[in-house]
């Protein structure tokens, strides 16, 4: 038997309502979802009682868990944690009421940060770090470098 392929599509956030959810279908019974929007993603399996919700509890810091919502179709939601050569973007803050995006950039390592560190090749340069509003995710993901930034289009 032929094997469906996963398929993407943009499609209306059920945590925020805005236009710029990026939906991957895995199968049948499992989809992702990334809002651009929001900064926030969930899955088809990440509901309240679910082993994979149960997992994720289970690891994830407070303030996650904390900023954790459910959609009306029973998806929980978490805050994004984004990661790689360009930079972090990660929820900062104390709780629910009190937190905001970090973005940090990254720099390239050298032989001096040591064995451990010296293996990858990149490292956040906490200098950089940048603070944004919880609706301005996608003005972080600019200041990375990720998403063409207004400015520069000028």
């Amino acid at each position: 038997m032929k094997q469906k392929k996963a398929f993407d599509d943009l499609v209306k956030c059920d945590r925020c309502g805005g236009d710029a959810c990026y939906k991957v279908e895995i199968n049948s019974k499992l989809s992702n979802y990334f809002c651009w929007g929001c900064g926030f993603n969930t899955n088809s399996i990440c509901k309240i009682g679910s082993d994979f919700f149960k997992e994720q509890m289970a690891v994830l810091p407070d303030l996650y868990k904390d900023l954790s919502g459910e959609d009306e179709k029973g998806k929980v939601w978490l805050p994004a944690f984004v990661h790689n050569e360009a930079g972090m973007l990660y929820a900062d803050g104390t709780g629910a009421d009190n937190w905001a995006w970090a973005a940090v950039k990254m720099i390239p390592t050298t032989e001096e940060d040591g064995e451990i560190l010296s293996k990858q090749k990149f490292k956040p340069d906490n200098s950089t770090k940048k603070y944004f509003p919880e609706k301005d995710f996608m003005d972080a993901l600019s200041y990375l470098g990720l998403l063409p930034n207004e400015e520069e289009e000028e």
